[in-house]
């Protein structure tokens, strides 16, 4: 729900500071006081939620630079686009928890997966709602020429700042999320800008007529830059579905939990049998010293495993407990001894060795 709260975050901002303005002139004071207070709340709540994230939870966790994958080396075009896509969307920089326990991690997923720098999200977020303010209060009093003219150099202001800690720090994961912010926002505050110097000049000439058109072209990059970065998060989603339905589908082909139990312990016995069933007795000898080493070696292997502390209690040892289950180690399906297939008389199979 975070996500969700934060992209309305301008128009409730708008729209609450709007009504505060006219609170005393509305003739339903009440319902207007409930919007009121609602849309504070839902101002409140991201701001809130990304402060404790960025100031509280996030002390014991590190971002690190992620080493860049190897591409492909052809030099087709599309190879080359596709290449250069990728490796904008590519992700440098990864969150990583020092502690066992990364359900908390895992519930912040959303924001991590953007920001490196998760200070800068609970700053954007004010940068929103102080800009969503100034620009409804700037228009309240259409006489007052001196509020408009303030609030509007104080918004280029506030861009401008924004735009140079957003090159100093690059808060993003992805070098697109940083290009995409940098444009948008210097193509923001230039439209901003115009529209400033337009009310300056526009008393004393008709001539910056030109102003206007440049802040509705910036405005329409803006949003055709807007609209890419939908279809790529459209796609992010699509992939992130895709995977999610991969995994529940090859959770439920992979069966019950003791069809996995049993299978983890066939490949358990075929690894400690290997050595024994292809072990031919056509000599006078029999099972060496390394063979019973190798034995009780897989032995310990599986007690470590029930007796791991950070792990519940195997059912691979318990299943070892059985003896049908140890059976298999020594006998085959006909009842014979593992190793004593090729023994013609009793005497092939029981041996003695003098030392």
């Amino acid at each position: 729900m975070l996500p969700a709260l934060t992209s309305t975050i301008p128009s409730t901002t708008t729209s609450t500071t709007f009504l505060v303005a006219y609170v005393k002139s509305s003739s339903c004071v009440g319902v207007d006081g409930l919007l009121i207070v609602l849309g504070l709340l839902m101002i409140a709540v991201p701001i809130v939620a990304l402060s404790h994230l960025a100031f509280g939870l996030a002390r014991s966790w590190r971002c690190v630079a992620a080493p860049a994958r190897e591409d492909a080396t052809s030099q087709r075009p599309l190879t080359l686009l596709t290449r250069c896509v990728l490796r904008a969307m590519q992700r440098t920089w990864k969150w990583r928890v020092d502690n066992v326990d990364g359900e908390t991690q895992r519930c912040a997923w959303v924001v991590l997966l953007e920001y490196r720098a998760l200070w800068y999200a609970v700053a954007d977020t004010l940068f929103l709602v102080a800009v969503s303010s100034l620009a409804v209060v700037a228009g309240l009093d259409v006489t007052n020429e001196a509020l408009c003219r303030w609030c509007s150099a104080t918004v280029v202001a506030l861009l401008g700042a924004l735009l140079g800690v957003l090159c100093v720090w690059r808060p993003y994961t992805t070098l697109f999320s940083l290009v995409y912010n940098v444009l948008t926002t210097a193509l923001t505050c230039v439209s901003v800008a115009a529209q400033l110097a337009f009310v300056l000049t526009s008393f004393t000439s008709t001539s910056g007529l030109w102003l206007v058109d440049a802040s509705a072209v910036c405005n329409l990059l803006v949003l055709g830059l807007s609209l890419v970065k939908m279809v790529l998060d459209a796609w992010d989603l699509w992939n992130a579905l895709k995977r999610r339905w991969l995994a529940l589908h090859g959770v439920e082909r992979k069966g019950s939990p003791m069809e996995s139990t049993l299978d983890e312990v066939n490949s358990i016995m075929k690894h400690v049998t290997a050595p024994f069933s292809e072990y031919s007795l056509s000599g006078p000898s029999c099972y060496s010293d390394d063979d019973v080493e190798l034995l009780m070696r897989e032995m310990n292997i599986v007690a470590k495993r029930e007796d791991a502390p950070s792990t519940p209690r195997s059912s691979v040892s318990i299943e070892m407990e059985r003896p049908h289950i140890l059976d298999v180690m020594f006998w085959d399906d006909g009842g014979r001894a593992i190793g004593t297939s090729h023994a013609e008389d009793q005497n092939e199979i029981l041996s003695t060795v003098v030392r």
